[in-house]
């Protein structure tokens, strides 16, 4: 660790040409890594395996967003209401 702090610390003191070319190679590692670790992934988990079971499938169809976005307006209605209440007795007071 101590050599990595060591080493930034002397790219940060070097000249423009240096820091760029820094940046590249570990651009470069950085992408080799996000690469690496996806197909390793894909490896393991082809698209294939990762499909919905059809009991889940039917959970999504069927499930009822209306009441959900009922509930929510009834939420959000009632602190709309709350917060007037709130404005006009605060001004009412002045």
């Amino acid at each position: 660790m101590r050599w990595f702090l060591l080493k930034l610390k002397q790219i940060q003191n070097s000249d423009e040409a240096t820091k760029k070319r820094w940046v590249i190679i570990m651009s470069i590692a950085a992408m080799i890594l996000i690469i690496g670790i996806w197909a390793a992934y894909l490896k393991f988990y082809p698209p294939g395996k990762l499909e919905i079971k059809k009991s889940e499938s039917e959970k999504i169809h069927n499930y009822d967003f209306g009441k959900e976005w009922q509930n929510i307006m009834g939420a959000f209605g009632n602190a709309k209401e709350k917060i007037k209440n709130l404005n006009a007795t605060t001004t009412n007071g002045q």
